[in-house]
């Protein structure tokens, strides 16, 4: 008898929870859009509700990247591990092609590597897959 009473307090106690959604916050849905990234060998990572937000952040890791910091982006997809490496190198003075670029690469699965050139004023994106 006591076995059946303590399996009955272990179901409920593993049952979900039902959530009245006019309670749920703007915390409690799932972000849209995450990015993994280090600066100067700190990883971490962001998650934003909108492309936009997403956008600004990347924005301030690219000054960042001006500023002297190496800034890197990790690729979404980290499940295909290849024994050879696929680099990709791009160069420009364009701060915002540089983001898209890198950002992009970055969507493709690659991790990019964002620093700046003082002597040539250029962005200098590496991308690793």
């Amino acid at each position: 008898m006591a076995m059946f009473a303590l399996l009955g307090i272990l179901a409920t106690g593993c049952q979900k929870e039902n959530i009245n959604p006019e309670t749920v916050t703007a915390t409690d849905t799932a972000c849209r859009y995450m990015v993994k990234y280090s600066v100067d060998g700190v990883h971490n990572q962001a998650q934003f509700q909108t492309e936009e937000e997403q956008r600004a952040f990347l924005h301030s890791l690219m000054a960042l990247a001006r500023e002297g910091h190496v800034v890197c982006l990790f690729g979404n997809d980290t499940s295909s591990a290849s024994l050879t490496k696929e680099t990709v190198v791009y160069r420009t003075p364009d701060e915002t092609n540089a983001l898209t670029w890198a950002d992009k690469m970055r969507n493709d699965g690659y991790t990019v590597t964002i620093t700046f050139d003082e002597d040539k004023e250029e962005f200098v994106c590496i991308a690793i897959k």
